[in-house]
């Protein structure tokens, strides 16, 4: 999911009204959606959503530092 500190998880926070920073982490630890979804409360086509989205942005920074000259 490349670094959660460039990512805005309050506005994603906001956005979907779940707690990305704890959806993150269950991530990081290998739970799947199913899971993470029975633990949160949270959609499971919402959670597709989410990491969607992520894996956008963090794709978006690494071709924005590719193209950066220097």
């Amino acid at each position: 999911m490349g670094s959660a500190a460039k990512i805005d998880a309050h506005g994603l926070s906001r956005k979907y009204r779940v707690n990305v920073p704890v959806i993150i982490r269950a991530w990081k630890k290998g739970l799947s959606d199913a899971e993470i979804a029975r633990r949160t409360g949270c959609d499971p086509a919402t959670l597709l959503v989410i990491r969607k989205e992520i894996e956008m942005i963090s794709r978006q920074q690494r071709l924005a530092r590719r193209e950066k000259p220097g």
